[in-house]
């Protein structure tokens, strides 16, 4: 019994969600873009971050966190895209309500990383304002390996899937837009190291924003102060503070931790490419090494 009543109740969810999305998407020509975008860094705090700010009376919710437009969904077009957000009615509404300004935004933290998404939203969201939230590089690989092992991407220790991926960099892959992983899928699942690669991934962005339009944070100080990072992130985004009502961190994971001697290696290749970004950004994240 209890079987068929699960079995009804998923039916039931489906078929509501189904009509949902379907409103959504005929009401899409009525829908605004997203005035922000958190863009990453993948197991860097972006979920904690995106629901701090949507804590706030002035910060408008993407119909889900991580809506994957500029990466996964692009060929959807722009409607699909703004499906996923508040009607302008429902914008103009909250701002007369508060008689401040208001802005909806989503957060998904494989955008800094996927090649053509800094050319994909400056031609839809050219005036969007940019937030990027980096981790040490070293605690962010470790997290990424556990996050696909749990998901069922990865099967290989995290060793050999270091060294796997340290081929790939050698080896360089000419000629693809996934270079230097030799496809989409693993450019995705299976970059540990890459994604460390903060000043390379900038670089790309600063080819499309001006560097005013994209705030760099780092999660460690996030997590230390979340209060003081809200404060920081709602100035950018010119809007009003507004006190944070629930700082605890979300989609926090347990695992093991690392070797000291993997730990040292780890470390050593990404000195030189946190200096990059140091150097890039004119400020220093402190990260272990550096």
């Amino acid at each position: 019994m209890k079987s068929k009543v699960g079995k009804a109740t998923h039916l039931v969810r489906e078929v509501s969600g189904c009509a949902y999305w379907s409103v959504r998407r005929a009401s899409a020509s009525v829908r605004g873009l997203p005035g922000f975008l958190v863009i990453g860094a993948m197991r860097s705090g972006t979920s904690s971050l995106y629901n701090y700010l949507i804590q706030s009376r002035y910060v408008l919710p993407a119909r889900r966190k991580e809506v994957h437009f500029f990466d996964n969904h692009y060929c959807k077009g722009r409607l699909w895209y703004q499906a996923n957000f508040p009607t302008r009615a429902a914008a103009t509404f909250r701002r007369l309500q508060y008689r401040q300004p208001v802005v909806a935004g989503e957060a998904t933290p494989y955008y800094i990383f996927h090649p053509e998404a800094p050319s994909r939203i400056r031609a839809i969201c050219p005036e969007a304002k940019l937030i990027a939230l980096l981790r040490d590089p070293v605690d962010r690989a470790l997290s990424h390996y556990q996050h696909s092992v749990r998901n069922g991407y990865e099967r290989q220790s995290f060793v050999r899937a270091i060294n796997r991926e340290m081929a790939w960099l050698e080896a360089g892959f000419e000629g693809g837009i996934w270079a230097p992983f030799p496809d989409a899928y693993s450019h995705q699942r299976l970059s540990y190291l890459a994604r460390g690669l903060y000043a390379r991934q900038l670089r790309n962005w600063f080819e499309f924003f001006p560097r005013e339009q994209l705030l760099v944070l780092s999660s460690e100080s996030m997590f230390a102060d979340p209060h003081r990072t809200v404060r920081e992130v709602l100035g950018f985004l010119d809007l009003p503070d507004s006190s944070l009502q629930d700082p605890a961190a979300r989609n926090v994971a347990s695992y093991a931790s690392m070797e000291a001697d993997l730990r040292s290696c780890l470390v050593r290749f990404f000195e030189p490419h946190n200096q990059s970004l140091y150097e890039l950004l004119g400020c220093d994240f402190g990260w272990e090494g550096t």
